[in-house]
């Protein structure tokens, strides 16, 4: 069993759970926030699974103030916290602020982002390269800027 103790909220540093200013850089350790000003403090968390989190739980409690945060992690060039923020906005759809970050996932270079805000887009995009009709009305955007197929691909293999 590890010792109990706390994270700098300035560094990330791990200090004793006694210690009452950062070992690293000497801020102080002090700090009494609610717990959404905690949530918002770990979006920028450098494990990846802690701000995955955060971002999991501003969207469940609806904290407005998280939408900017969220639309800075959307630009995270790790696809993991980016996709995570996608998801997160989701729960905001309807805020004007939220809606134009989540058209700014539909378009984000990463596959795993464009899928956490519609999971069925590319699917219904590969269908109507295919000949399959298109059935869900919010895919019909990314069929129509799909890239045409790369011909000798199918069957290289033999």
């Amino acid at each position: 069993m590890t010792a109990p103790s706390r994270v700098c909220p300035a560094c990330y540093a791990i200090n004793p759970w006694v210690a009452d200013v950062c070992v690293r850089c000497g801020a102080s350790l002090e700090r009494a926030e609610a717990f959404d000003e905690r949530l918002l403090w770990a979006l920028d968390h450098p494990d990846t699974a802690t701000a995955e989190l955060a971002a999991r739980l501003l969207a469940a409690r609806r904290e407005r103030r998280a939408i900017e945060p969220l639309g800075q992690l959307l630009q995270s060039a790790d696809p993991y916290r980016a996709a995570a923020a996608a998801r997160a906005l989701l729960a905001f759809a309807g805020d004007p602020a939220a809606d134009v970050l989540i058209a700014e996932a539909r378009r984000h270079p990463s596959v795993m982002v464009r899928r956490a805000v519609d999971p069925g887009a590319e699917t219904a995009a590969r269908g109507a390269e295919r000949g399959l009709p298109v059935r869900d009305a919010r895919a019909a955007p990314m069929v129509a800027a799909a890239p045409e197929p790369r011909a000798g691909r199918r069957g290289a293999r033999r």
